[in-house]
């Protein structure tokens, strides 16, 4: 790490992983970065979201006994022993639970960790990308921490858990401010005005006196006045650490939002603009400079990637001829000719999973209720479209 950070952003930690994805690389904290750097900042980031992170902090003796135990469950519950299984899965237990208490203090360990960095970087900004659950809790006794010990560091939050509970994660928090959206733009301008403050006091009140007062900040698609206008989107470079114990999985954002943005339900209508798509142009320029890096996956991150924009890209990467594979989140729609024919050019371009809202086959409560805008059989075709146009590329 350089000796002078006008910024660290770290990456929330859970004692246990909640899925796969948990190690994948880290996009957001990277994007954050290669901005702030570009505009001549100092930048690190801590992420202990590696493949291997549920066994930091265990004993040795503790991770080999708990393999061994697993192992038995899945030979003996494959044999169809159930009584056996069940006194295997029952003797486990207090094994699993002593490896969940090392873990909880391993993390605990880590928050000093980053508090002892920070006093001794005397850095100004600790960003902390929020997820859910335990790393919500987590991120919580971090903040209160470094609150503490490092009173004239400015605490900021961002990531999913900020943009799902908007005002209310700020409540009984002890994050001095969060950002709902994206984060390059605010946070230049955050470290620009603390370099002409005399202390963090002074900082915030300065901030909040041009940001009207709030210590949430909304933007791009979640405010009215960044929504009408110009969305700049940053291609991430990864470090060579940053790749370190990871999945090559890279979430790439392909736009903002939703095209129907109507559901009761889903967070996502906190975006004030239903679909903001990214130039197909920069999509490609990102896949083609990440394959460069050994990078082959990718998720599409907007709420909705449309057949159409979907389409434009799948067209423009065989026309690359770049070698990947992709998934994005989609809509059930009324199927078409064009529907069906973008779905067969994005497999053959390599689109391997499409995650698809079907939440409930009732009509009733999807219109009435949560305001799907679709019907039962919409989704059902949309699904077996997808399936045929699967086994017309030979990719089923």
């Amino acid at each position: 790490m350089k000796e002078k950070l006008d910024i660290l952003l770290v990456n929330s930690v859970a004692p246990r992983q909640r899925i796969a994805s948990d190690a994948a690389l880290e996009n957001g904290l990277a994007i954050l970065r290669t901005h702030l750097e570009d505009k001549g900042f100092a930048v690190d980031v801590i992420d202990d979201q590696r493949i291997t992170s549920v066994e930091e902090g265990l004993p040795s003796w503790c991770l080999t006994l708990l393999r061994k135990m697993v192992d038995l469950q899945m030979k003996v519950y494959h044999r169809r022993f159930v009584y056996l299984w069940w006194l295997v899965m029952l003797l486990t237990w207090p094994v699993q639970s002593l490896a969940l208490y090392c873990r909880r203090a391993y993390a605990r360990r880590r928050i000093e960790d980053i508090v002892n960095l920070i006093k001794t970087k005397s850095i100004g900004f600790l960003g902390v990308k929020v997820w859910y659950g335990d790393a919500f809790t987590w991120s919580n006794l971090l903040a209160a921490r470094v609150r503490e010990a490092c009173p004239q560091t400015v605490i900021v939050a961002g990531g999913p858990h900020v943009k799902v509970y908007g005002e209310e994660f700020l409540l009984n928090s002890d994050f001095d401010l969060a950002i709902m959206g994206p984060g390059e733009k605010v946070l230049t301008e955050m470290i620009v005005l603390y370099r002409q403050t005399k202390n963090k006091q002074e900082f915030l009140e300065a901030f909040r006196q041009a940001s009207g007062s709030a210590r949430l900040v909304k933007t791009g698609v979640y405010t009215e006045g960044d929504a009408g206008g110009k969305i700049t989107f940053t291609t991430p470079r990864y470090r060579a650490a940053d790749l370190e114990g990871k999945i090559y999985f890279h979430t790439l954002v392909d736009g903002f939002g939703c095209s129907w943005n109507r559901c009761r339900f889903c967070s996502h209508t906190m975006q004030v603009k239903p679909y903001h798509p990214r130039p197909v142009a920069d999509i490609v320029a990102e896949i083609q400079s990440l394959t460069r890096q050994g990078i082959s996956f990718f998720r599409f991150s907007s709420s909705e990637t449309p057949f159409a924009h979907g389409k434009k890209i799948a067209e423009e990467v065989l026309k690359k001829g770049l070698n990947i594979n992709f998934s994005m989140f989609a809509r059930g729609v009324k199927v078409t000719p064009e529907v069906y024919d973008a779905y067969r050019c994005m497999i053959k371009a390599g689109l391997r999973a499409v995650f698809i809202g079907g939440e409930t086959g009732h009509d009733y409560i999807n219109q009435q209720v949560m305001n799907k805008g679709l019907t039962k059989k919409e989704l059902i075709n949309t699904i077996n479209c997808i399936k045929l146009a699967a086994d017309n590329a030979g990719k089923s």
